[in-house]
Order: structure tokens, then sequence, then C-alpha cells
């Protein structure tokens, strides 16, 4: 019995020990304090973004501490880039002499673009939002908000909860008979909450993170304002411009900024709602340098085929993404972008893009591809000039059927699927050998092995049960040797 009684307090203390350890998670909790919010001018801060109307599938997972999220796989076609400029090159910063951090593009409230400055104080206090600076319709207006929008407390942590609103006044001269002025009424509304901490996957890494679930919308009311026996009357004019109250969920990480945010769609009440607006997602720039700033064929006939490889190397700490290659429609026909896009490029990896031209006259080939990437830094997209000359085909140049030189023709069509052509000239008979090889150099298939007459012939090359990919053919006759490429798509 005094047994039993032991094991039993031995249970007890046991469970009493798991439990404690289940309220108290292992990992310490995440904590955004000032100096995690970055301000440094300059500091250019690239997204993947994507917008649907009709809802993308998310999942948010669950409020409270040490949770785990994984967006890795959030990547799109669609980038967006927040920068940080020195607040004394922002436009209107005379309206805002307390500002240390002036944002452009979609960070703070989300209310910014190419033409919105964001306007902001990082401060032992908060992360406060002072003021826009927008431009519409070629005229810049300076929004100042009295009280500032507190984006973040300073610190933030598990549990925050605060209140996100102001209301400030912007006044147009307006001349009318009845009406000297409008009056622009900015009312922001709306409340924040740190609900969670844990770590988030994304493109190209992973971080610690605080979770803000924010609700927030903003009315921009329009007055006119006249003078009546001198007596001021104002006539509210309605409703300008309207964004309802809308959930959001930002991931911010110590030292990086935001790693994500989710946005839900108009008029969704549900916190842990499944399909987003949109999606944003941070991910770590590349550091891509191009081969070349143009595209060479040289002279090719226009019975051959040739292949420029260009060349991307990648020295940042973020994967390169080539996202799509777009070709002038006048050399549409005849150059073919070879392998699937997107190409990445690991860092510290290069990386190639391969174009096929298969002339189909004589003369002069000019044109342009733009190619677009995720590097944050140099243009988007790049405009590589495209150049070569198709000359005269071997074959034709022959009056008879027999070659005076020995050659061996582009197959046709390139690329093929499953067969091609595959056409050569013997200028002397002899015991000719016709062979493919793989991408590695291993001899896959003979094509022909024997003796053939003087002139020229043609070998069909069925390739049904090869994988797609790049060979190469040879010829050897009379010690005369050729080799060339042909692509397989199917």
């Amino acid at each position: 019995m005094k047994n039993a009684a032991c094991l039993i307090r031995i249970a007890f203390v046991s469970l009493f020990i798991i439990g404690i350890f289940s309220v108290f998670p292992a990992n310490a909790q995440v904590v955004i304090d000032v100096e995690d919010i970055p301000i440094e001018p300059g500091t250019i801060q690239p997204y993947y973004i994507e917008s649907d109307p009709d809802g993308i599938e998310v999942d948010l997972g669950r409020s409270g501490p040490d949770r785990d999220w994984d967006f890795a796989e959030y990547v799109y076609d669609g980038v967006q880039y927040d920068s940080i400029m020195d607040p004394d090159d922002a436009p209107d910063i005379d309206s805002f002499p307390t500002a240390n951090r002036v944002s452009r593009g979609a960070g703070g409230l989300g209310f910014g673009d190419e033409n919105t400055f964001q306007y902001e104080v990082v401060a032992d206090s908060g992360w406060f939002l002072i003021g826009l600076g927008m431009n519409v319709a070629n005229l810049d207006l300076p929004i100042p908000f009295p009280r500032g929008v507190m984006l973040m407390p300073m610190p933030a942590e598990l549990g925050d909860e605060w209140a996100m609103g102001d209301t400030t006044n912007y006044y147009i001269p307006f001349d009318s008979l009845f009406i000297d002025s409008l009056r622009l009424e900015f009312v922001i509304g709306g409340d924040g909450e740190a609900d969670a901490w844990g770590t988030v996957e994304y493109p190209d890494g992973e971080a610690d993170a605080l979770r803000i679930h924010s609700t927030l919308g903003l009315v921009v009311n329009a007055y006119g304002i006249g003078y009546l026996m001198e007596q001021r009357i104002e006539v509210p004019l309605g409703e300008m411009y309207r964004m309802d109250a809308t959930q959001s969920y930002t991931w911010f990480s110590p030292g990086t900024g935001q790693l994500a945010t989710i946005t839900a769609q108009a008029g969704e009440v549900e916190p842990d709602f499944e399909l987003a607006a949109s999606v944003r997602v941070r991910y770590v720039s590349p550091e891509l340098e191009f081969s070349d700033d143009e595209i060479n064929f040289g002279e090719v006939s226009v019975d051959d085929t040739e292949i420029v490889e260009l060349f991307i190397e990648n020295h940042g700490d973020g994967t390169g993404r080539i996202s799509e290659v777009v070709v002038d429609s006048a050399l549409a026909e005849e150059l073919i972008l070879m392998g699937d896009l997107p190409v990445l490029i690991d860092p510290l990896a290069e990386e190639g893009i391969s174009f096929l031209w298969s002339p189909g006259e004589e003369g002069p080939m000019e044109g342009e591809i733009a190619v677009y990437h995720n590097d944050p830094v140099i243009p988007n997209p790049l405009i590589f000039s495209v150049e070569g000359f198709a000359e005269a085909s071997a074959v034709e140049n022959n009056e008879s059927n027999l070659p005076t030189t020995n050659f061996l023709a582009q197959n046709f069509p390139n690329p093929f699927n499953p067969s091609t052509s595959i056409r050569f000239g013997i200028k002397e008979a002899g015991r000719l050998r016709l062979t493919v090889y793989d991408l590695a150099g291993r001899e896959v298939a003979v094509l022909s092995n024997g003796f053939f007459r003087a002139g020229i012939h043609e070998v069909q090359f069925d390739a049904s049960v090869f994988a797609s990919g790049i060979y190469f053919y040879a010829v050897d006759i009379n010690g005369y040797h050729e080799i060339k490429k042909m692509i397989l798509m199917k």
C-alpha cells in the first residue's frame, strides 16, 4: 500500500510539472522595441504581393504564444517595394518637422504608393503615423494627424491593445459663387492588438515575429465653406472616399520590420478568416549580375539554329527570380525561350536563360527582350537588345545534289516533339556514322552506321522514348566530324 501511495504522489507531481511547462513555453516571447523598427534612410524592403477580389486561401494559425507560421510557399509574380528615405529629402517635411522616419510604399497603415509618403515618429512611447503626403491630380496634399495614429506601442508584446484613430482637416481654395474653400475631413478609426508571437518561415528565411491584429478604416468627408452676410457657413458635400473597417494581420520581426501582412476581404468579420483580399510576404533581396547587356547570335544559316545563353550570377543572400521574359512581337515566331519560368538563382550561384533562333529568311535580325526579375536595386524589367544575321542556306547554295563540301544541317523542326529530320551532305562516298548523345555526353542512339554515296541525305530521329531536354547529334565520315544541338520539348 505504501508503494502504491508513493507512486500516486509521483504521478501527481509529474502532472503538475508538465502543466507548468505547458503554460510557460520554452521559448522566450518576442518583443518589438524602438531599435527593432528600421529607420535608416535608403533601406529598401521588397515583398511578394498578390491581390485577388475572389480571395486568396490563407492559413492564419492561432493566436497565443510560441506559434509557427509557414509562408515559404507564398511566392508571387507581383513585387512591391517599401523604401525609407531621408526626412530632409521628403517633399512635405516642413509640415512634419518631428518625423524621423519617412516611408514610401505600403508600410505603416498601408495607404502608400509611389505617390504617397508616410511621415512617422518612432519614439520610446510608440510608433506613430503623424501624417500623409499625397499627390492627387498633380496637387500635393500634406495631411497631418494632430495626435498621431499609433501603429504600435513601444515596447510591444503579447496582450497589448491600443486604439488607432485620429481626425484631421485639409483646406483647398475653391473659387465659386457661394463657396470660397473646401474642407476635407480625414477620419481614421480602428484598434490594434498584439495577439500572438512565434516563428515565421518565409521565402529564403525564418525569423521570430510578433503578430499584430488590427481593424482599421478611413472616411474622407467634404464640406464647402462660404460666407453669407459676413457669417461663415459650412455646407456638407458628402462622402468623398471610404475604406471600410478592414482586418489585417501583420508579423513584425525584431530588427527586420514587417515580414508578412495578410488583409481580409471587405466586410469580413471573422478574425480567423480563410480567404484574404491581399497577401504581402517579405523576401530577402538577391543581388543579380547579368553576363551581358545584349544577345548577339552572330551569323546563322537559314537552314540552321543557334542557341545563345544569358547567364545570371546572384551575389546576394536571397534567391534570385526571373519571373517573365517578353520577346518583341516581330521576333516571336523565330526566337524561342528554352526552358520553363520562373528561373531561380540560389545565393552565390549562377543560372542561365537560353534563347534559340531559327531564322526564316535571309537578312539582319534586330529587336529587344524584356527580362523581369526580383532584384530591387536594378531597373525592372531589364531590356536587352537582340541582333543577328541570317545567311543563305548552305544546302540551297549548291546547284546540284552533289555537295562540294561535307556538311551537317540543323535538324528540322527544332525544337521538336517527338520526331525530327536530320540532313547531311557527303562530297565523296564513304562509311558514315550518325549518333545522338545526351547532355552528359552519353551515346543514346545510333541513327546511321554504314556506307553512303556522295550526295545529300536525310535521316529521321524518333525520340518518343526520350525525355525532354537538350541533345547533340554528331556525324563522322572520311575524317570529317561535326556536332550540333537539338531540343526535344514534350
